[in-house]
């Protein structure tokens, strides 16, 4: 992730792992954090995604979550693994606003949790 200053951030999870499409990409596991996606040293980075354990993954199409009558891809305007929405949306919009719940979010990274203009993520089996 790289916040609109620049500023680079990471979170690094030594597994990773995500189900077939018969279980709906399910976020079955996920390792020990590593990184710098946070303010407290650790604690909360890991949490942000590891919140999200055992969703399947939502779109506009086919809503997977557990918020009820809520489309969590409608309303975070981005798919990805909603359980009552989310702590994290890396597929959001990039808004020069830094509090709409339809942009791109990471709870707890420093200088803000919707301070971010550009995220990628790295899967590689094993």
């Amino acid at each position: 992730m790289v916040n609109k200053d620049g500023a680079p951030y990471y979170a690094q999870f030594d597994s990773f792992r995500i189900n077939d499409e018969s279980y709906n990409y399910i976020l079955s596991g996920l390792g020990n954090y590593s990184g710098t996606a946070d303010t407290d040293g650790g604690a909360h980075g890991g949490y942000v995604l590891s919140s999200h354990r055992n969703s399947a993954f939502s779109t506009f199409d086919r809503d997977n979550d557990k918020a009820g009558g809520t489309s969590c891809a409608a309303i975070c305007h981005g798919a990805w693994w909603y359980k009552k929405c989310a702590l994290s949306n890396l597929n959001g919009d990039y808004m020069a606003a830094n509090d709409a719940q339809s942009s791109i979010y990471w709870y707890d990274l420093p200088g803000g949790q919707y301070n971010i203009k550009y995220t990628e993520m790295k899967i590689r089996p094993v």
